[in-house]
């Protein structure tokens, strides 16, 4: 699909239009408690009504939501808000697969990382012994398939980042590898099945992100990415469609500071040198996006009103927060000031305005009849498609000692107390993996249980046992050993591991777990694949040799 001449222009538009136009927030304060559902902002309404871009959605959003007709009659509920002369708002999601999901279980299937499907898609293409992208495009067309089946029309996908650092707290299994020819490559297809489906791809995090060891959620990183990394963007941000219009139409920039590419020590979001770079040097046409500017990135420096007036005069044509408070709207009329006054440049607004307006004749995609919703999402359908993918793209490591598992194998198991961590909800009645061992006649020597905030149960007991004794020790799926900053008790317990087995345990990435990735050392990667605890059967069936 290409875009089209737009319907309308922006001087068809009022200037609080047009501005409303350039923002995307979210439902409400991002934690504000949800005292019924569904549930937005007075602020939130005010825009829509204005003929706001777009709504960003979490999964806090989404956690009241019963079926998936309840998300699509949302979805139409809030298009209905907006001016029937104006676009359609973009309803969007960071739906990447793995840890980054924002829809319910039980309302969308659960899909791989990308880390998980280039290496399955790298495995198949070895074992075939030529290039297939079977893999690739049995997970990027669901995922925009079912989005569209929601009315959801534009995603925070694909990323592009290329994964050079492999403890980068933020990117990591996001990535489809250390590889740009291969990011390019899975990347491009993700993109194109997006389009197909009348989804937005928003493309991420320009000029790359791979090399990041902070996480910008938090902090703003400063990086120097080297060419491989620059070069994705660099390659990607020229190429158009045989109508000229951008190949890659829509891009998110990273809140990170480039030093040896823009002397500002502005995060990429806020300079207009790196926007300027973007568009002369390598011929960028597209929409550009901010990432959250609530991130920490933004917040421990800018206020949220200085902050939209930087991106704006630096020539990003969307600014997206995760939230629609007061400062939004004050975002709004600051904006709508500076434009008047001159202090923005008029020009260069109209020109954001335009390709905004373009870039929305490739959301097309509107929810389906109920009748219909059900029927492909019902919950047997769901579970079928998250079951499939697990199976083809979940893989253990080559070289760990330990396996495969015997009754007479003497293991420590590592895994998350489901009753005390929100993300595993759905999962609790579902078997533990304990549970999915002893079916098949093994019993670990202590199963230890994690909580949110580092404790542990169960230290004691494995501190009791004799060193020769321990085979090998399993994590699974830990949310607080995420990321490079462990609680001290979650120290206590990684000391406790070395102490009963020089061997590294195997991390098995499961529910919202970021496991470090080391391509050139599987065992350090651990498992992947069985991205919800339901389908830790497919694992537990490998460990043991019965498939």
């Amino acid at each position: 699909m290409t875009a089209t001449t737009p319907p309308i222009s922006a001087d068809d538009l009022t200037l609080e239009q047009q501005v409303a136009l350039r923002m995307v927030v979210g439902v409400d304060a991002f934690d504000a408690p949800r005292t019924q559902w569904p549930q937005t902002s007075e602020t939130l309404d005010k825009l829509l009504l204005m003929g706001l871009g777009g709504v960003i959605f979490f999964r806090q959003d989404f956690e009241q939501a019963q079926t998936p007709a309840d998300i699509a009659s949302w979805m139409t509920e809030l298009s209905a808000k907006a001016p029937s002369s104006l676009s359609r708002p973009w309803l969007s999601v960071d739906e990447e697969g793995g840890h980054i999901t924002r829809l319910p279980s039980h309302c969308f299937p659960t899909f791989p990382h990308a880390a998980g499907v280039a290496r399955a898609q790298k495995t198949m293409d070895k074992t075939k012994g030529k290039p297939s992208i079977e893999i690739v495009g049995e997970v990027y067309d669901p995922i925009p398939f079912y989005l569209s089946l929601l009315g959801l029309n534009c995603n925070f996908c694909p990323v592009l980042d290329v994964n050079t650092n492999p403890n980068n707290p933020v990117i990591n299994m996001r990535s489809f590898g250390h590889n740009a020819k291969t990011v390019v490559k899975y990347a491009k297809m993700a993109k194109d099945r997006h389009l197909v489906r009348g989804v937005l791809p928003v493309a991420k995090h320009a000029p790359g992100h791979g090399s990041s060891g902070v996480d910008s959620h938090k902090s703003l990183p400063t990086l120097t990415p080297d060419e491989t990394e620059l070069g994705v963007f660099k390659k990607i941000c020229g190429q158009q469609n045989d109508d000229g219009a951008p190949a890659w139409p829509a891009l998110m920039l990273a809140h990170a500071v480039y030093p040896e590419q823009d002397s500002s020590n502005l995060p990429a979001t806020l300079s207009a040198t790196m926007v300027e770079t973007m568009r002369n040097d390598w011929g960028y046409k597209g929409v550009l996006f901010t990432d959250d500017m609530c991130m920490g990135a933004i917040t421990e420096q800018y206020g949220a009103v200085d902050a939209a007036l930087m991106a704006a005069k630096a020539g990003v044509d969307v600014l997206l927060w995760r939230e629609a408070t007061d400062n939004q709207w004050q975002a709004h009329q600051a904006l709508c000031a500076a434009i008047a006054a001159g202090d923005i440049n008029k020009q260069a607004h109209i020109d954001s305005v335009n390709r905004i307006l373009a870039a929305k004749q490739l959301s097309t995609a509107t929810p389906v009849d109920e009748k219909k919703l059900n029927a492909l999402l019902s919950p047997a359908a769901i579970d079928a498609v998250s079951s499939l993918l697990a199976e083809k793209t979940c893989y253990l490591p080559d070289n760990v000692p330990f396996l495969p598992l015997t009754p007479e194998s003497c293991i420590v198991v590592v895994e998350p107390n489901r009753q005390t961590f929100p993300q595993y909800a759905n999962d609790v009645g579902q078997p533990t993996f304990t549970q999915l061992l002893q079916h098949q006649g093994i019993e670990p020597l202590v199963t230890l249980l994690t909580a949110p905030g580092g404790d542990v149960e169960g230290l004691n007991e494995l501190a009791e046992l004799p060193r020769d004794t321990v085979d090998g020790v399993i994590i699974v799926g830990l949310a607080p050993l995420d990321g490079l900053e462990f609680t001290v008790s979650h120290q206590g317990l990684m000391a406790a591991i070395g102490c009963v087995t020089d061997i590294p345990p195997l991390v098995i990435a499961a529910g919202q777990t970021l496991p470090k990735i080391n391509e050139d050392n599987p065992l350090s990667t651990g498992a992947m694949g069985a991205f919800r605890l339901l389908h830790m059967e497919v694992l537990v069936n490998r460990m043991v040799g019965l498939d």
